[in-house]
């Protein structure tokens, strides 16, 4: 099947004359003519794919909010997200904040933790775009995308080697990220081999 056919597919007519130029009604009722038509509506970009978050009742505006390395957002516990590179391929961070998360995670286990929250001080930071791109699509939604900063934890760095000694090596207990640890549970509720597997790990 050709371009054209395909288009005639989708409501658009083909002229019968030698030029074999498509045709395309407007709602004006005029007639336009091109040898092809691409038809787009403006992508917009969603913060977050949507998702609305909610922290203790309260929901948060991603527009208000701090990335914390590119991972985290300030001040919402227990939801990390990815953000790419946008000077290398987007996968090359994708790969190195599931690291960081599985670490996070392991870390969370070996000592008990039930929440972690990065504590972000949003007056205190000079907000900056999210992505550093100028296309038409990133521009339009830059508003609503969280924010990153000059300083570290919250500036998204478009270096590899830099964030995979951070996502690697970096301390989980860096001052930033803040945890709270599970609630205490009674002895009899918790079997004879994890208490002996915790009592061993002491």
């Amino acid at each position: 099947m050709n371009v054209v056919a395909a288009l005639c597919q989708l409501g658009f007519k083909e002229r019968s004359d030698r030029s074999r130029q498509v045709e395309h009604r407007l709602k004006s009722g005029q007639d336009l003519e091109a040898d092809i038509i691409v038809s787009a509506t403006g992508l917009q970009m969603l913060a977050l794919g949507g998702v609305r978050l909610t922290v203790n009742g309260a929901p948060v505006v991603p527009g208000e909010t701090f990335v914390y390395k590119g991972v985290m957002l300030g001040n919402v516990p227990n939801f990390a997200f990815c953000v790419g590179y946008t000077n290398a391929s987007w996968t090359l961070r994708a790969d190195l904040s599931s690291i960081f998360v599985c670490r996070l995670l392991n870390h969370m286990d070996r000592h008990r933790y039930r929440a972690c929250r990065p504590a972000c001080d949003s007056a205190t930071l000079a907000a900056r775009p999210l992505l550093d791109l100028t296309s038409g699509y990133v521009q339009r939604a830059a508003a609503d995308l969280p924010k990153q900063a000059a300083e570290r934890p919250w500036r998204i760095r478009q270096n590899y080697i830099l964030d995979m000694l951070t996502m690697k090596l970096g301390r989980m207990e860096d001052g930033f990220l803040k945890f709270e640890p599970a609630f205490p549970a009674r002895a009899a509720e918790i079997p004879a081999r994890t208490r002996t597997a915790y009592s061993a790990d002491d």
